[in-house]
């Protein structure tokens, strides 16, 4: 793990959520430090809340700290950070799950606002605790620009363990919509964009032939000549990427 800080010379014990999810997000740690470091940040053994030292947590409520083996848990505004070093890790999954969990709560207690901290003791009507909005758009929906202004524009979903999803993400340019369902092995995607946008939509399957508004773009490992505004499709090893050089609506049925 790395730890918080130096002490007068002396490496501390402290460790955190925050300097950990940094490294990761930030590539500071090898790549073949990420499971072991991602394992021990999540373990919900090791993890747990600290004072903020503002007098924001319940009175009393806290269990004390074992520098040697908890984990500082980060709080809304941080674990915006510590999500953006489980994507790189192909994490979704434990990002998904702490969103359930903890934003979850604030739904279970009653909460129509996002809370500034874990805990309704402080602002309950907190703009720095928003990050699922940014995670479903940008990783769920798959929405992420690859050009300034959103002029080029990735759409990647990542189902992870849902079945749909669906949601509008905002751009200089106009809105841009995307639907996307899975019925066994078949993948449907809606998008919709403004005409300003050139789209990269990736498919996280190599599937074996794909249609767009109801013509073949991909068939026998090979792209296919359309109508439909895709001018190429690229095939990885991750999946296919189909270049459509504008927006419209397209769309997209991989089997």
């Amino acid at each position: 793990m790395y730890v918080d800080a130096r002490i007068n010379g002396q490496q501390g014990q402290r460790v955190s959520q925050h300097a950990n999810g940094l490294c990761l997000a930030y590539g500071v740690a090898p790549q073949e430090r990420w499971k072991r470091i991602i394992a021990y940040i999540t373990d919900p053994q090791r993890v747990q809340v600290t004072p903020t030292g503002m007098g924001l947590e319940p009175p009393g409520s806290l269990p004390e700290f074992d520098e040697s083996y908890n984990v500082v848990l980060a709080h809304p505004f941080f674990m915006h950070h510590v999500h953006r070093g489980l994507v790189p890790a192909d994490r979704l999954d434990l990002m998904l799950a702490n969103i359930r969990e903890r934003w979850g709560a604030m739904l279970a207690a009653g909460a129509t606002t996002i809370w500034e901290m874990w805990f309704g003791f402080a602002s309950q009507c907190h703009g720095w605790a928003g990050t699922p909005t940014f995670d479903l758009s940008s990783n769920i929906l798959g929405v992420m620009p690859i050009a300034n202004g959103f002029e080029r524009t990735l759409v990647a979903p990542q189902p992870v363990d849902l079945e749909l999803a669906r949601g509008k993400c905002p751009t200089p340019k106009g809105e841009i919509e995307v639907v996307w369902e899975r019925d066994g092995d078949e993948f449907c995607l809606d998008v919709t964009a403004p005409d300003a946008i050139a789209l990269d939509i990736a498919l996280t399957t190599r599937a074996a032939t794909v249609e767009v508004n109801e013509q073949t773009v991909w068939f026998n490992d090979a792209f296919h000549s359309n109508t439909a505004g895709v001018t190429s499709v690229e095939a990885s090893p991750e999946g296919l990427r189909l270049l459509c050089p504008c927006g419209g609506t397209y769309h997209i049925l991989a089997a």
